[in-house]
């Protein structure tokens, strides 16, 4: 139903943990992808509604996923 429109967006960050890499992703990085890719994909497949699955291990401060995103 969805092909073609499936995607991963990956970063090429050095392994380890990104806080303590030079190379930190932040949402400086990822709002271009949601803004320029993401959601012109999501206006051209027009999907009749949306789930959201998301967890907090992105945000910055969260020692699982140990990104520095903002909430």
């Amino acid at each position: 139903m969805g092909r073609g429109y499936n995607m991963n967006i990956n970063f090429n960050v050095p392994s380890g943990k990104f806080k303590d890499s030079k190379v930190p992703i932040t949402s400086k990085e990822y709002l271009p992808l949601y803004t320029h890719l993401v959601l012109p994909t999501v206006n051209e497949f027009k999907p009749d509604f949306i789930i959201v699955c998301c967890g907090f291990d992105a945000c910055d401060g969260d020692p699982l996923g140990d990104l520095c995103l903002e909430p």
